[in-house]
């Protein structure tokens, strides 16, 4: 899609497909809102990488912007990082499942 819906700090593709958007801005604001954008997008059932990119954004290299094809490669412990499981997740988890025993 060459076209995409630009609604605040979310691009949004005619499918229903959303990414964060922090564009136009010096690289120390661009990483403090994508961050913060991170952190405030909410997807519920399904896996994303978002705890991965957290990870990513708060590593001092990335930070410093000392990174380049290699960073992943030289920052192993960028892998290390803590899924968010919110009760929420364990709620709908079980819901679906008590609804799919039921044949609901």
């Amino acid at each position: 899609v060459t076209n995409p819906v630009v609604a605040g700090f979310v691009t949004v593709w005619p499918a229903g497909v959303a990414r964060p958007n922090a564009s136009n801005l010096n690289f120390v604001a661009g990483l403090s809102r994508m961050h913060r954008s991170l952190e405030e997008f909410v997807l519920r059932g399904l896996k994303t990488t978002i705890p991965f990119m957290e990870k990513i954004m708060e590593e001092p290299d990335f930070m410093a912007g000392k990174f380049d094809t290699s960073y992943l490669e030289t920052h192993p412990d960028v892998f290390n990082y803590d899924e968010h499981i919110e009760p929420e997740d364990l709620v709908l988890a079980i819901s679906a499942s008590i609804a799919a025993y039921e044949g609901l």
